[in-house]
């Protein structure tokens, strides 16, 4: 599997961090290079709406039904960047804060399908014990509301069209 690196925004004085799975403590740059897959993860609405017309980063991050609308969806589409749903977001969550995430994460995935935003499905992992197999996630995707092709190109395809654009982007600066 791919390693993803996530990088967040800091906000003014505030210095952020690059993680990969955890913590490693480089501070984070304000413009992502072009030669790393780049996550926006902290945001609101307008930072999203943002960083989406300039189209700094590739993948955006678990986001919820109320930041990600119809219009940021549109611009997503049209830049090429996608969202990342993390099957992780879920495994602490019980009763009804399961059911408003799993309902934020249909909504969402309704408007990707519906605007063709590309959809990367993925465990966001931190410990081996949080691992899931390709099979679970394709099953997580269709409680999303995917059907079976698009879940397993969320797995697959989606990912890979990413780190292919990395490598481009390594070859042509070398």
């Amino acid at each position: 599997m791919y390693d993803i690196v996530k990088t967040t925004q800091g906000l003014r004085d505030d210095m952020k961090y690059i993680t990969v799975g955890s913590d490693i403590g480089i501070p984070a740059t304000n413009k992502p290079s072009r030669s790393e897959i780049s996550l926006l993860v902290d945001y609101d609405k307008m930072k999203l709406l943002t960083m989406i017309k300039r189209a700094r980063y590739d993948l955006v991050v678990n986001p919820t039904s109320k930041v990600f609308t119809r219009g940021i969806a549109k611009i997503a589409a049209e830049k090429r960047v996608g969202v990342c749903l993390e099957l992780r977001k879920l495994y602490y969550l019980r009763g009804y804060e399961l059911s408003v995430a799993l309902r934020d994460m249909r909504d969402v995935v309704k408007l990707c399908v519906k605007y063709k935003v590309p959809i990367v499905l993925c465990t966001g992992a931190v410990k081996s014990e949080e691992l899931r197999s390709p099979h679970s996630l394709i099953v997580f995707g269709q409680v999303l509301g995917l059907n079976a092709k698009q879940a397993k190109m969320a797995i697959t395809y989606y990912p890979e069209q990413y780190v292919r654009r990395v490598l481009d982007v390594k070859k042509r600066e070398e």
